[in-house]
């Protein structure tokens, strides 16, 4: 009573369970159809309940003895037999169920072996040995068939035996163990006793003879006589029991194996077990009332051969004069795969054949998955996410479990994760749970692309970095070009020009002072007064001084007739800088791609190469490359144990990574471990910025060195200036900081001041310039926008 007591305790304290049960499940007669407000709205038929119909119609069909129920797995066979049985309960049926994991095995080798055998027939036909090949193939997948075969029957013999109680099979050959209660125990001890107890009193045998008990029992010849007629009437009710048993018991008995010492003789070996105990099996229906007989999972061991056994074990129950049913015959219904059977071959099989229409598909699994997930509170999934994960599914039940699955994730995780990763987790569980386990302990093949980003990221910078290698070798022979040398060169041509075009000059006068050609050449600025036309005068080598009539704009023509003598000395500095420019543009971008996701960087990577890395798996390929799993895999397998970090750090790295944004001053804890516990990619986030990892990185910039470059590179693309203006006022590092950004900034005053949002934020980020501005870099200011601005500011304040 205690034990029940606690039993029913323990019950009460049961909340009943909100997610799907995986269990078969009857389907309805009718269709109802609500409005969003619950209302009804119509009733009509179900069509899927017709499949109910037409086996229960050829259960009354006494030529229809074999019926096989076929649709493809997970299409809901199983939801039409239980309804059959819940629906129509004329019929007292007997459920086979042969789900095993033996059958998985026998896939793979019934495959290999047909791979060999092709393999072998193909490689002998070649050499003229085909006939010879295929007769040994041959053989071998007969005796693997027939040895399966022979488990799949002893499986359903044991089925049948066990299925019932043995009192209600008292002459089966097969024995069990048989559970006696204490009551019946004694009952049976009680009835032996009084049996020895009556023959001693009826029979008086003389050692038993004690003549003071004679003398106290003593009841007179009447009473005597009373009793020996119970006890007799006793002695042969219980004999007669015993022999009773004693008859079923070795009744039917045979001889199969004579034991003598260390041998063994065994008689009647037959192969077949229907064969061997058919006598078992019709005794089991002779007893029994099942006329309706259910087998399911035969489809798994893909082997048809079985199908004929039973469909002969059919006839001959059916044309058994020992079995009698009311309904004149026993019927089999298999439930069963559509491509069980490679041909027409499962029409000579079976009497009728029921189809069961899946009723989930890719076409449809994105609504039944949008609506099983909002069934049961979640609403927080897109339509996008369903449409691509929904394609993968195709069993009902599958996509119940990964249901129920992500429901129990989110519930024990209890983390701010991104729905939409998870839900592609968990599906990706449920369809490799073998690498789903393997990802705990880092390997498999979602672990192995994962670890190999580098890899794909290399790929992607390849072709950038082979043109950062041209650029510089570019920019290293005009640098060689451009020197002192070549400048003077390019001068030596214009004044020889002159000479061709003025003969004879021997010189030039700059104020009134003779300057030999060599002396023009060398010294840039007697050229450049050339160049500007203040040379009026030249020294003629025959006539003396004389005027120069000819203007430096017509040897410019002469010389290049597309480029002026300083474009053309200009050009290939401009070339040089622009050069430069390029160059930093395509680091800038290969520091991007180094930060991005694993499923971006995936993009532009040869999508067949990557399928072939992902063992030609098509779910894992598609989870991956539309970033359902990425490199923080861990934070959705696993349970969080504050150690290293603190719950409050977890849950800001947590925010960061599905784009939630802390505020700039949020306190983080563990500061080292919490950047250690970052992608570099989450750098360049504009979630990242915070007051106290940007204090942390400053202050440690030649260790991070990368996440600086990427923080600053993050403040800047995104103008972060609400930031700028927290972390001035909070900020330790603020000059090296503010130092280090304004040096690479130049658009900072434009989209800081000129273009500021507000007054305050213009006022702190003048202030910034005034303070922090290198002096180096003053240059890069001098306009007027900048001078016109120092003004306005001075003539406010005065």
């Amino acid at each position: 009573m205690r034990s029940k007591n606690r039993k029913s305790e323990i019950q009460s304290n049961i909340v009943a369970s909100q997610q799907y049960s995986l269990t078969p499940s009857t389907i309805d007669k009718k269709i109802v159809i609500k409005n969003e407000e619950g209302e009804t709205i119509n009733i009509k038929d179900n069509p899927a309940y017709q499949s109910v119909l037409d086996i229960a119609e050829k259960l009354n069909d006494k030529e229809i003895k074999n019926i096989a129920l076929t649709g493809a797995f997970g299409s809901g066979k199983s939801s039409v037999l239980l309804t059959l049985k819940k629906d129509f309960l004329q019929h007292k049926y007997l459920n086979i169920s042969l789900a095993t994991l033996d059958c998985l095995n026998k896939e793979d080798n019934t495959i290999e072996r047909a791979d060999l055998t092709r393999n072998q027939d193909q490689e002998s036909a070649r050499q003229g040995e085909n006939k010879k090949v295929s007769s040994q193939s041959i053989k071998s997948n007969y005796e693997d068939d027939e040895s399966l075969n022979r488990k799949i029957e002893y499986s359903i013999l044991q089925q049948l035996i066990y299925k019932e109680k043995a009192k209600d099979i008292p002459q089966s050959r097969f024995k069990r163990i048989k559970h006696i209660s204490e009551c019946n125990s004694c009952i049976i001890a009680s009835g032996i006793l009084l049996f020895i107890v009556s023959c001693c009193i009826l029979l008086e045998p003389k050692f038993l003879h004690i003549q003071s008990f004679y003398t106290i029992f003593s009841c007179g010849e009447k009473w005597r006589f009373f009793w020996d007629i119970i006890l007799s009437a006793y002695i042969l009710f219980f004999s007669a029991y015993i022999f009773k048993k004693l008859i079923i018991k070795t009744y039917n008995n045979r001889i199969n194996k004579l034991n003598l010492k260390d041998g063994e003789i065994e008689i009647n070996e037959s192969t077949s077990i229907f064969n061997k105990h058919l006598d078992e099996i019709i005794y089991f229906f002779e007893v029994t009332d099942y006329n309706v007989v259910i087998l399911e999972d035969l489809d798994r061991f893909y082997t048809p051969n079985i199908f004929l056994k039973l469909r002969e074990l059919n006839y001959l129950l059916n044309n058994s004069n020992a079995i009698s049913r009311e309904s004149g015959k026993i019927t089999f219904i298999y439930a069963i795969r559509d491509d069980i059977f490679k041909d027409t071959s499962r029409t000579k099989c079976f009497d009728y054949i029921s189809t069961v229409i899946p009723v989930i598909n890719p076409s449809n699994s994105r609504d039944k998955l949008l609506n099983a997930l909002k069934e049961k509170g979640v609403d927080e999934i897109s339509d996008e996410v369903c449409m691509d994960l929904g394609f993968f599914i195709d069993d009902m039940r599958i996509l119940k479990n990964i249901v129920n699955e992500f429901i129990q994730y989110r519930q024990k995780l209890q983390l701010n994760l991104s729905s939409r990763k998870m839900l592609g987790m968990i599906l990706y569980k449920n369809y490799h749970p073998s690498d789903f386990a393997k990802l705990h302990n880092q390997k498999g093949i979602v672990y192995e692309i994962i670890s190999n980003r580098a890899k794909y990221h290399n790929s992607n910078v390849g072709e950038k970095e082979k043109r950062i290698e041209k650029l510089e070798e570019e920019s290293k022979s005009i640098t060689n070009f451009y020197s002192d040398q070549k400048a003077k060169e390019l001068r030596t041509l214009y004044v020889m020009k002159y000479i061709e075009t003025n003969n004879y000059i021997q010189s030039f006068y700059v104020n009134n002072i003779q300057y030999t050609l060599t002396q023009i050449i060398e010294n840039p600025d007697l050229f450049f007064k050339l160049e500007n036309n203040s040379i009026q005068q030249y020294h003629h080598i025959d006539f003396g001084r004389r005027d120069l009539n000819t203007k430096f704009k017509d040897i410019e023509k002469k010389v290049d007739s597309k480029y002026s003598y300083r474009e053309r000395l200009n050009l290939y500095p401009k070339r040089a800088e622009e050069i430069k420019t390029e160059i930093e543009k395509l680091q800038q971008e290969i520091l991007e791609l180094r930060t991005l996701p694993l499923h971006q960087i995936l993009k532009t990577y040869s999508a067949d190469d990557f399928f072939a890395e992902c063992n030609g798996n098509r779910l894992i390929a598609f989870l991956i490359r539309a970033g359902y799993i990425d490199e923080d895999y861990y934070d959705y397998i696993s349970y969080f144990y504050p150690g290293v970090i603190t719950p409050s750090d977890r849950e800001f790295i947590l925010d960061l990574k599905i784009g939630k944004k802390k505020d700039y001053d949020y306190k983080i804890h563990k500061i080292e471990a919490v950047i250690n516990d970052i992608h570099e990619s989450y750098f360049s986030k504009p979630e990242i910025l915070n007051v106290s990892i940007l204090d942390f990185i400053v202050e440690n910039k030649n260790t991070f060195s990368l996440q600086y470059t990427l923080l600053k590179n993050n403040i800047k693309k995104h103008n972060a200036f609400d930031f700028i203006g927290i972390y001035y006022k909070e900020g330790r590092a603020i000059e090296q900081f503010f130092s280090d950004i304004l040096s690479v900034w130049n658009d900072f005053f434009s989209k800081g001041v000129l273009e500021a949002k507000s007054t305050q934020i213009e006022n702190i980020n003048f202030e910034l310039l005034l303070r922090f501005f290198p002096k180096s870099n003053i240059k890069k200011y001098e306009n007027e926008k900048f001078i016109d601005y120092i003004s306005n500011r001075l003539d406010f304040y005065r």
